[in-house]
C-alpha cells in the first residue's frame, strides 16, 4: 500500500490503474514495478 502512495505523487493514471484491478500481493507488486519503470 504504501507503493501505491508513493505512485500517487508520481501519476495518478499507474494509481488509478494499480487500484482498479483486484490483483494478488504478487501480482500487485509486479504491476506497481513495471508502473515505476515506466515513469522513469
Amino acid at each position: 500500500m504504501k507503493l501505491v502512495l508513493i505512485l500517487r505523487s508520481s501519476s495518478s493514471c499507474c494509481v488509478s490503474f494499480v487500484m482498479g484491478e483486484k490483483y494478488t500481493e504478487r501480482e500487485r507488486e509486479a504491476a506497481i514495478a513495471n508502473a515505476l519503470l515506466e515513469i522513469k
